[in-house]
């Protein structure tokens, strides 16, 4: 309900605010709500013990999903190379640099 409430008044009045992190700042502004007494207290209380992956592998395909469907194409057309550079060698160039400033930095007897 508080996610429906949320996207309905910013795609009314700020649709150029990202949706996901509005979220986030909804879940960090009701986190001290948690140990309070009252309905909103006690409803809140059984996702503090949430499974880390449930919560995962039930919230990501429904905000991939909302992001894909309003995806203005025009726009990824045009950034479709970069996506890939970054998405292939640059990932895997990444990943090279780490593992080489990890082998010489960390203390460990690779």
């Amino acid at each position: 309900l508080t996610g429906a409430l949320i996207l309905h008044v910013l795609s009314r009045f700020a649709p150029a605010v990202p949706y996901t992190p509005v979220l986030l700042m909804v879940g960090f502004a009701t986190s001290p709500l948690i140990g309070s007494t009252g309905l909103l207290g006690e409803s809140l209380e059984p996702w503090v013990y949430i499974d880390g992956h449930l919560l995962l592998f039930t919230f990501l395909p429904l905000l991939v999903f909302s992001d894909a469907v309003n995806i203005k194409w025009h726009l990824a057309e045009k950034c479709l190379g970069q996506c890939l550079l970054l998405a292939g060698p640059g990932v895997l160039i990444g990943a090279g640099l780490s593992a080489t400033l990890a082998h010489f930095a960390l203390p460990y007897d690779w």
